[in-house]
């Protein structure tokens, strides 16, 4: 790995400024910036359409289907509190409430789905207490946060159950715990060893796509298997540096020229690319990040093919291949798609653009 030097510029009020971002997701707002952004009035429908279909299909202990019932109760959190429904919403309130008391009692481990059910757990949990306060759920957080934090390579990556001591990188798993990362920092979290967890991961974000390196899907001694990137490496390395970044940095110009042209082709819900769900997911929102040209382009033809294709009831259908997951049951992958389309057209306003700073100013020079 080439030695970066990285200074962390912490600003004064970036903290605030970023947890506004996750707070204001009032009804006006969510309009304003979803319109302002090429957002349609049918992607809206179909949104509240899909959040009908998981309050009718919840469970009564507050989970949804029958296996991976706490990462993907995290998943439906998510899609709730990204359209701002809180506790006290008047329609969909109680059941959200009955969703976080589920999370809540889950066991906190980096054992969970080989830890992407602990780190997309950490965002749910994270994102409910930036728009709670619940002071519970901050008790959470904190937990969760340690757990990442004590499983980070020195390189900055993490592997399956979060092994600090294995000599593999796995870019996928790793993209998850940067978001988690990020959203807590957001949030407000104040576990030990967040600033220096996200530091670690920029050096290895930057070192990855360095030249031949492309975000790959995973590393041994952080030599790649192979210099061809996937489209959902390409995606998820994308947002997860460009999430912790102030501007774009050089090393990811050629990875978002490529969303945006050749895997903006592929955007096609009869053929689609292996893994498109994940990949959409990952790229539209580095797309809305990056500020491409082409984001109008993206998004309309991301919310096309995902409008049209909506099931009557509400719910989606995971299209083409995908690598099998623990969500076994019908009703658990209906959710795990659902909640994927749902959070990828709910991007623009998940994110609002007019953030006044950026969390971390980073500049990076090699030797």
């Amino acid at each position: 790995m080439k030695n970066l030097l990285i200074t962390i510029i912490l600003f004064s009020s970036s903290a605030f400024a970023q947890k506004q971002s996750i707070i204001d997701r009032s009804s006006k707002t969510r309009i304003r910036v979803f319109k302002n952004n090429g957002g349609q009035i049918s992607t809206l429908k179909a949104i509240e359409k899909s959040l009908d279909w998981f309050k009718k299909n919840q469970n009564p202990d507050g989970s949804w289907g029958k296996s991976a019932q706490d990462t993907l109760t995290a998943f439906v959190i998510k899609a709730f509190l990204a359209n701002g429904i809180l506790p006290s919403s008047p329609k969909m309130g109680q059941t959200l409430n009955k969703a976080l008391d589920f999370l809540s009692k889950q066991e906190i481990s980096a054992r969970n789905g080989r830890g992407y059910g602990h780190a997309i757990q950490t965002i749910a949990i994270a994102e409910a207490y930036g728009m709670t306060g619940d002071p519970e759920l901050k008790k959470l957080l904190d937990a969760s946060i340690k757990i990442i934090v004590d499983g980070q390579q020195n390189n900055g990556a993490f592997d399956y159950f979060l092994k600090k001591e294995s000599d593999r990188q796995d870019l996928s798993i790793s993209s998850w715990i940067f978001q988690a990362l990020k959203t807590a920092k957001e949030a407000g979290c104040t576990e030990q060893g967040l600033n220096k967890a996200i530091t670690q991961g920029i050096i290895y974000l930057v070192s990855h796509t360095s030249k031949n390196n492309e975000f790959c899907y995973s590393t041994r001694g952080n030599e790649p298997k192979t210099t061809k990137a996937r489209h959902t490496m390409r995606a998820a390395g994308s947002l997860s540096l460009l999430n912790f970044y102030s501007r774009i940095h050089k090393e990811l110009k050629n990875d978002l020229k490529d969303i945006s042209t050749e895997d903006l082709k592929n955007i096609n819900w009869k053929n689609p690319p292996k893994e498109c769900l994940y990949g959409w997911f990952y790229a539209t929102q580095a797309m809305f990040h990056s500020g491409s040209s082409k984001w109008g382009s993206w998004y309309k033809t991301l919310q096309k093919e995902m409008v049209t294709y909506q099931k009557d009831d509400g719910s989606w259908e995971y299209p083409g291949n995908f690598y099998g997951t623990s969500m076994k049951d019908h009703v658990a992958l209906q959710a795990y798609a659902t909640s994927l389309c749902v959070l990828t057209l709910s991007t623009p306003y998940r994110f609002p653009k007019d953030r006044t700073e950026a969390m971390f100013n980073v500049p990076i020079s090699k030797k």
